[in-house]
């Protein structure tokens, strides 16, 4: 034991630093206010708790709270088994999940969620980028305010949504509706309804505004800029 204020109550245990306690068998504490309480559990810096067997933190007031999980960073919690937290405020919660950046979530099983306020789900999904969510199994979302709910679904760019299994939605606004099973809406604001269809571009009055393009049968496509009609006035 080396330090001040610390306890080793675990067999074969270390405790150094500042009021650190080492209870689990083979475990080590060390920094300040450190506790290690798995067996094999390392924990260091200030103020962390490795509470499962195997498993480590590090930083301030970080947590690992079940068997190989690993906590990093600046108030991070590792309750996945052998999953990792890493950043600021991140939660892995998933088996073998990984959160990383700021105030991050990863509770799919294999799961990854990086940037900020970014939600991976589903089941090895992958949520990137700022205010992004993959909430589909095997989905992808990234960039801004992006939603990819369907299985096997990819939203990209900015205010997407991938509704529909298999489907990929990018540019703004676009979106994928749950029957748009593999269908694809990029652009501005257009949707992609039917099966197997395809909307892009985006369609604009003469004053600039942007209206959206909707394909909506099975395997329909809709693009480009398309004009209203132009009313003309009365013959003299």
């Amino acid at each position: 034991m080396d330090g001040i204020g610390n306890t080793e109550s675990g067999f074969a245990a270390h405790a150094e630093g500042l009021n650190t306690t080492a209870s689990g068998t083979a475990s080590h504490s060390e920094g300040y206010q450190t506790t290690a309480s798995g067996n094999a559990s390392h924990a260091e810096g200030s103020t962390t708790t490795a509470a499962g067997a195997a498993s480590h933190t590090e930083g301030y007031l970080t947590n690992s709270t079940i068997d190989t999980a690993h906590a990093e960073g600046d108030s991070t919690l590792a309750s996945g088994a052998a999953a990792h937290a890493e950043g600021y405020n991140t939660n892995a919660s998933g088996i073998g999940s990984h959160a990383e950046g700021g105030e991050t979530l990863s509770s799919g099983l294999y799961a990854h969620a990086e940037g900020q306020n970014t939600s991976a789900i589903g089941q090895a999904s992958h949520a990137q980028g700022m205010l992004s969510s993959a909430s589909g199994d095997l989905s992808h979302a990234e960039g801004q305010s992006t939603t990819a709910s369907g299985v096997s679904s990819h939203a990209e760019g900015a205010s997407t949504i991938a509704a529909g299994a298999n489907s990929h939605a990018e540019g703004t606004g676009s979106t994928t509706t749950v029957n748009g099973i593999s269908a694809h809406a990029e652009g501005e604001g257009n949707t992609a309804s039917g099966r197997a269809s395809h909307a892009e571009g985006g369609a604009q009055d003469p004053s600039g505004t942007a209206a959206p393009n909707l394909s909506s049968g099975p395997s329909s496509h809709a693009e480009g800029l398309e004009q209203p009609p132009v009313v003309l006035p009365p013959m003299q």
